[in-house]
């Protein structure tokens, strides 16, 4: 009873306790303890002073916190856009499979219960002619027959000026008719188109009319449109004038018509299999890994700006030809892949609703051989479909699993995700699949690597993935014998810090200095790290050499450039440009680049 009566005595006692100025809310003009005395609250500072003969608190006064002071950039839309990306989180999200399965149905050719056959216009859709001579032939059994000759030229406003002709003809041919068209002038010059087989047109409706049209617009762009916001955005100096048939770039602008490089990228994966090659596994678990390499290899590359959403059909795709057809076994570039991947596309359209798609990827069973089929190209180039077009993707090939069975990881996905690097519209960064000129740094240079394969800063910079505030620009003219030093940080860290100086060295040639690390999906040995430093130059086209690396004094791998990177102390002159590193460190590399 005694320790019970001592608990209420002192909890009543507590309750009687007044609270004390000091510890109440400060007012200005409130009663408060002790002369002197501060406190802050709701982002405000009060001082207890004397007024009279009372303490009270003062007048408030702001905190000021200093912010910085942002000038306004001339590329605000993709600022804009990039900071939208940044504040709204992208998510990544597994790959499904598509709404239903897809199957061929049989070729009424084979049976012969194909409609009789009306005259309908034909066009050559391959490539652009100048107008001379054309035949629309059939083939009967191995031999190739004339069929119609052209009946006019029709103008393609996505053809170069110098050939912007196609040939069409009016002929009354039988659905399964294998045809091509023989492009000639008498005595100079015969050309064949690819062979394909006629399938009575499907039709097309006037948005995919709309949709085709603005595609071509859009493409025909030139490069004089783009309006530079630094320096360091030289122009392509290959491709001035574009059109559908102009697909990568080193210079700005990216190619219009590529993957956009922020938001959501919708993909589908069709697995196809050949009447004598069948595929075994179950596709939506054997490609997920497939499409989770590239989904997370870009939303890296991105710096979390850009994701892939990937669906798979649920079934192989049997085709009616066997995997020899097109003869795309053994060197790159071999056989008709135009011609495959047009197959396929006119086999399945309607069936999938190609529309709801940016990027289509048509991959082979593993079991499939490089002697059979071995290289499988991007898809850059539109293929016109009942509902639009296709125009990015890549179409697979042995080379997929070759690259895997050779001990490389991941190397399923490192080859689609180097395809889909050409849909971006980025070069392979080689000369002729020959030899390494930016050596094995990057996926677009060497994808059968396990080491350096995150993409470099300029081709970051291309597809907007780094805005100028995060580009140390000079131009060669600018700088002196003191120049300027800069502490860059690792490419692949994503942050808001510099990541790359660059030097224009002429009005078609760029300086590129980057810090490389063991981080994200580069695995560096600790001698291969450090300072990389390469050119590019916009008037030297696709697998020509035009990413150059500057190797560090004493180099030893001429191949692959391992070794390339500087360390601390390192320095390289190009074109008269000094490149010197300060010191390496964990958070960035300081460099100075100077004139001599």
């Amino acid at each position: 009873m005694r320790i019970r009566t001592f608990i209420s005595i002192t909890l009543i006692h507590a309750l009687l306790v007044p609270i004390s100025a000091s510890a109440a809310i400060p007012k200005a003009g409130a009663a408060c303890a002790k002369f002197g005395a501060t406190s802050k609250y709701a982002g405000k500072n009060f001082i207890c002073i004397k007024s009279g003969k009372r303490l009270i608190w003062n007048v408030e006064v702001k905190i000021v916190i200093p912010t910085p002071v942002f000038t306004p950039r001339p590329d605000a839309a993709v600022i804009e856009q990039k900071e939208k990306s940044q504040i709204n989180t992208i998510n990544k999200i597994e790959p499904i499979a598509y709404a239903r399965e897809v199957k061929i149905p049989k070729d009424c050719s084979i049976n012969n219960s194909c409609p009789a056959p009306t005259p309908t216009r034909i066009m050559e859709s391959q490539t652009c002619h100048a107008k001379v001579e054309a035949i629309l032939q059939r083939k009967i059994g191995t031999n190739w027959v004339d069929l119609a000759a052209a009946q006019g030229w029709e103008l393609i406003a996505s053809c170069p000026n110098t050939n912007p002709f196609r040939p069409w003809t009016t002929a009354s041919v039988l659905t399964g008719t294998v045809l091509r068209w023989k492009v000639y002038s008498p005595g100079q010059f015969e050309w064949y188109s690819s062979e394909s087989t006629y399938q009575e047109a499907k039709t097309v409706s006037r948005q995919a009319l709309e949709l085709q049209s603005a595609l071509t617009k859009l493409a025909n762009e030139p490069v004089s449109t783009f309006k530079p916001t630094s320096p360091c955005q030289l122009l392509d100096a290959t491709t001035p004038n574009r059109g559908l048939n102009v697909d990568l770039s080193a210079g700005f602008p990216k190619v219009r018509t590529r993957l956009p490089s922020i938001g959501r990228i919708k993909a589908l994966i069709v697995p196809i299999e050949f009447s004598d090659l069948k595929g075994q596994d179950e596709t939506l678990s054997y490609f997920t890994p497939v499409a989770n390499g590239v989904r997370d290899f870009y939303y890296a590359q991105s710096y979390g700006q850009l994701t892939f959403d990937f669906e798979v059909v649920p079934n192989w795709v049997s085709v009616p030809f066997s995997s020899k057809k097109y003869g795309m076994g053994g060197a790159v570039g071999a056989g008709d892949p135009f011609g495959y991947r047009t197959k396929l596309i006119e086999l399945t359209d309607g069936l999938i609703d190609y529309s709801k798609y940016d990027a289509i990827y048509y991959l082979v069973p593993k079991e499939i051989s490089m002697e059979v089929m071995g290289w499988g190209p991007a898809i850059t180039y539109p293929t016109w479909t009942s509902t639009g077009y296709i125009t990015n993707g890549a179409t697979g090939g042995a080379d997929m699993y070759q690259v895997e069975k050779n001990g490389i990881i991941g190397g399923r996905w490192k080859w689609m995700a180097h395809e889909t690097g050409h849909a971006f519209g980025l070069y392979d960064e080689d000369y002729k699949h020959e030899t390494q000129s930016l050596g094995y740094w990057g996926i677009m240079a060497m994808s059968w690597s396990n080491a350096a394969i995150e993409l470099g800063a300029w081709d970051r910079y291309l597809q907007g993935w780094l805005s100028d505030d995060q580009i140390t620009c000079a131009e060669k003219k600018n700088l002196d014998s003191t120049g300027v030093t800069v502490t860059i940080s690792p490419i692949v860290r994503e942050n808001a810090d510099i990541k790359s100086i660059m030097v224009t060295l002429s009005s078609t040639k760029i300086l590129v200095i980057e810090s490389r690390k063991s981080d994200g999906l580069d695995r560096l040995n600790p001698e291969q790290e450090g300072v990389l430093v390469y050119t590019v130059d916009m008037t030297i086209p696709q697998i020509m050499g035009g990413y150059k690396i500057v190797p560090r004094i004493g180099s030893k791998d001429k191949q692959a450039y391992t070794d390339a990177a500087l360390h601390a102390a390192d320095s390289v002159t190009v074109a008269g440009v000094i490149v010197k590193v300060i010191s390496l460190g964990e958070k960035g590399d300081q460099v100075n680049v100077s004139k001599n």
